[in-house]
């Protein structure tokens, strides 16, 4: 887990600059609400940016006070759509009311013999 120190410079290897210790406690918070590194945070502030760059002018673009919490709503959504996905590729076992094949051998050892599919 990351702290303070290691998201400011996360960030200043991205090009942005944390001014304000409120706005590096805050980005510190997000890394650990949403369970991101620093690195990764200061990629989804990229994100956020370039997003952001045709709305607003170039001074809207580095992490500040004005623009944190439309950066926090950003993190959410990416976070969420990124769980959404994972959740979908991931196979769910399946469950028919019946013991697993490990409960089964456990109270029979004979089961697979007696089911003949071996």
């Amino acid at each position: 887990m990351a702290d303070v120190a290691e998201v400011k410079d996360a960030f200043e290897s991205q090009g942005y600059t944390l001014d304000s210790k409120v706005i590096a406690d805050e980005a510190f918070a997000l890394c650990r609400q949403f369970n991101l590194d620093a690195f990764d945070l200061a990629l989804h502030w990229d994100g956020f940016s370039v997003e952001q760059a045709s709305k607003k002018d170039k001074k809207a673009l580095m992490p500040d006070a004005s623009n944190i919490e439309a950066f926090k709503l950003h993190v959410e959504r990416k976070v969420a759509e990124r769980r959404k996905s994972t959740s979908m590729r991931t196979p769910k076992s399946l469950v028919y009311g019946r013991p697993n094949l490990m409960e089964s051998l456990e109270k029979n050892p004979r089961a697979l013999e007696e089911s003949g599919a071996f």
